[in-house]
């Protein structure tokens, strides 16, 4: 199993938080009420945690103590390019980069403890489905917001959507459960269902749909992707076809 590509971790990178506790006491401190302040220093500091050696338990837990204050200031800031005329303008733009870096940074956190799995590091293993679930889920996460901007997601993406699930399959772990608290209804979820869910939001024309549209098939993919089997070889012959009842449109 290769390694990831991952930039080198740095002698002086100096986060404000270093563990679990320390996370949860700089939260406190953070101005949620001021989304676009709390969203450049969450962006800083996690940039600043993503380049400081740490144990991977530990940058586990970290990034799950931020993890809710990073969705909610995603989606607030998301509101100032989202409905909006295009294309954007240099204030909107300004805003969907760091919207895009933050959800970024998240998968980083996250890259660097798959890291540390495939290496072996004790005390990670049996977080593999955990940890392969979240990375497959913030690169969805950037994906949909590609969509919400209305723009062209990138090969960059893609390739980092199939790169994530193929080695939760080389993991074993493609179909562990998880539980993910920030779902809006469905906690039960894989590193499949991750995957799927971002797959199938990609194959159903983001761009001719309206926001609300958009966030509706978000939705249901929450439901209906558990229910997509991925398969190692195409199924030959076969036809596909989905029907929607009346009260499901």
């Amino acid at each position: 199993m290769k390694d990831l590509q991952l930039p080198e971790l740095a002698a002086d990178a100096a986060p404000e938080f270093t563990d679990e506790a320390s996370a949860k006491a700089w939260l406190e401190n953070v101005p949620l009420a001021n989304v676009a302040a709390a969203q450049q220093q969450l962006l800083a500091q996690l940039q600043q945690f993503n380049r400081y050696e740490t144990k991977a338990i530990s940058r586990l837990a970290v990034l799950e103590v931020l993890r809710e204050a990073v969705q909610f200031v995603e989606i607030e800031q998301a509101r100032r390019f989202t409905n909006r005329a295009l294309p954007m303008g240099e204030a909107e733009s300004t805003v969907f980069d760091d919207t895009l870096a933050l959800w970024d940074a998240m998968h980083l956190g996250y890259q660097h403890c798959l890291q540390a799995v495939v290496a072996g590091e004790a005390g990670i293993a049996g977080e593999a489905a955990l940890v392969c679930q979240r990375a497959l889920l913030y690169t969805g996460l950037k994906m949909f917001h590609y969509h919400r901007a209305y723009r062209q997601v990138s090969p960059r993406e893609w390739r980092a959507l199939h790169e994530g699930y193929a080695r939760a399959e080389e993991l074993g772990v493609a179909d562990a459960e998880v539980k993910d608290y920030l779902n809006r209804d469905v906690n039960d979820t894989s590193p499949r269902i991750a995957y799927v869910r971002a797959l199938l939001l990609g194959m159903a024309s983001p761009n001719e749909l309206s926001q609300r549209q958009l966030t509706f098939v978000a939705f249901l993919l929450e439901r209906w992707a558990s229910k997509v089997e991925v398969l190692e070889a195409p199924v030959r012959g076969a036809c596909f076809e989905v029907r929607l009842s009346a009260g499901e449109r």
